[in-house]
């Protein structure tokens, strides 16, 4: 049984609600339903069954079955309104949409989706969806991937699958969860919510603020890293230079809600926290002082800014012109002992 009726949402990958284009997927979070009936095997509008009784379950029980029906999800709101969808592994019970337009061959998409485990004893066992682009007049299909899985009864997971459309993708129209048990323990019954097909790409721009630099920007390297949300895991990197403004732009193949670090040269490392890509992140402040580029202004970086005193090449010039100088000492000591973001 649940011990909570509070269900939280682990963001694991992107999330779903901020991404580069529209939502393929009819009805995804389940909550148009085509009538007022009750009980087991009923699917939304835009969703059907392909084989055994995937089952909708509503909050109050207004269509399909309710949260408490046998235990399996007594006390859970869904992840994005009041509907969901389960589907027990051991038939394979699976449930499919198709797709108003069908995918382009070779290109990228983003398939995200949140899931959680049924309490109910029987089935109270990580489960996951696998995901199949079929054919609906051959019935041949191709797997797209699988979602990582549920881990505890009650907790909706975000999770993301990442994957180029197939050769044949503009006859596959169907997309089709399939679910799956992730462990030995026995049969799954995993529920999924809140999807979204996308199709990512775009860029992140912007422009940084380099603190007590007088000299150009233009040509000043940076390096940018595309994180998970409130984590340090990073997603993407990208290595580029400033313009004569301090703007930058790069090609990202993420869409959704990401932290963002960059850090230059001799600046500690600056994270604009929770920012919707593809986007714009502008006037990050990169404060200046980290010669060895340890992310950190401390001993070291004064041991080569006097190693280097009184030449001309970028080491130790933390302001951009007349080489190192009294100047650069001044900016070092101004912010000795500070450390950049994690």
């Amino acid at each position: 049984m649940l011990r909570s009726n509070v269900v939280a949402i682990l963001i694991l990958c992107a999330q779903a609600h901020a991404v580069s284009g529209a939502n393929l997927l009819r009805n995804p979070s389940f909550e148009t339903v085509p009538s007022a009936a009750t009980g087991e095997g009923l699917m939304p509008s835009d969703w059907f069954t392909v084989s055994g009784t995937p089952d909708t379950f509503s909050v109050g029980g207004t269509y399909g079955l309710a949260p408490s029906y046998q235990g399996n999800f007594t006390g859970m709101s869904g992840a994005q309104g009041g509907r969901w969808v389960a589907s027990w592994s051991g038939a394979p019970e699976q449930f499919a949409q198709n797709l108003t337009t069908p995918l382009v061959p070779g290109r990228s998409y983003v398939l995200s989706a949140a899931l959680a485990q049924s309490a109910r004893a029987a089935v109270n066992h990580p489960g996951s969806y696998r995901v199949l682009l079929v054919n609906p007049s051959t019935l041949q299909g191709v797997v797209l991937g699988e979602f990582t899985g549920t881990a505890v009864a009650g907790v909706w997971l975000r999770q993301s699958i990442e994957f180029v459309a197939p050769a044949t993708a503009s006859t596959m129209t169907r997309l089709q969860f399939r679910p799956i048990a992730t462990s030995t323990s026995g049969h799954a019954y995993p529920a999924l919510d809140d999807l979204s097909l996308t199709e990512p790409g775009g860029s992140l721009s912007g422009n940084v603020v380099l603190d007590a630099f007088l000299g150009s920007p233009a040509g000043v390297p940076i390096t940018i890293e595309i994180r998970n949300p409130g984590s340090t895991i990073v997603r993407e990197t990208h290595i580029t230079t400033l313009n004569a403004s301090g703007g930058y732009s790069v090609a990202t193949s993420l869409a959704g809600t990401f932290d963002v670090a960059i850090r230059g040269s001799h600046w500690l490392r600056a994270v604009g926290s929770s920012r919707t890509l593809p986007g714009s992140i502008s006037s990050l402040l990169l404060v200046n002082g980290d010669v060895d580029g340890s992310n950190a202004v401390d001993s070291d970086d004064f041991d080569l800014l006097v190693s280097g005193f009184g030449g001309q090449g970028p080491v130790g010039d933390l302001d951009g012109v007349n080489g190192v100088d009294s100047d650069d000492f001044d900016i070092l000591v101004a912010r000795f002992g500070l450390l950049g973001d994690p």
